[in-house]
């Protein structure tokens, strides 16, 4: 039970899931730079969020939204006898 709460670690508010609050950048995060896709060149054993099987693992920064503040995130990965698999999700800049 310790391991779960760690990794679905969140504060809870009257019964409500409530983020962190995060602060805003203090200078303009370059977003655009980030764009593309990054590869992996090292892997942290014992990730809660990555086992140490996956292979190939890639983070793909898409989609940016300027005005909004706003891209999406495409993470995956490979295992030898499957074809590539992962998630994808919004990311929004503090700010």
């Amino acid at each position: 039970m310790q391991a779960l709460s760690k990794l679905f670690a969140f504060n809870t508010v009257q019964g409500k899931n409530k983020c962190d609050t995060v602060s805003p950048l203090p200078t303009p995060l370059e977003a655009e730079r980030y764009m593309g896709t990054w590869y992996e060149i090292q892997h942290s054993s014992g990730a809660s969020f990555q086992p140490d099987f996956f292979d190939c693992t890639t983070a793909l920064y898409s989609g940016l939204n300027a005005e909004a503040g706003t891209f999406v995130v495409q993470n995956s990965s490979t295992v030898s006898f499957l074809p590539r698999f992962g998630v994808t999700g919004k990311a929004k800049i503090p700010g």
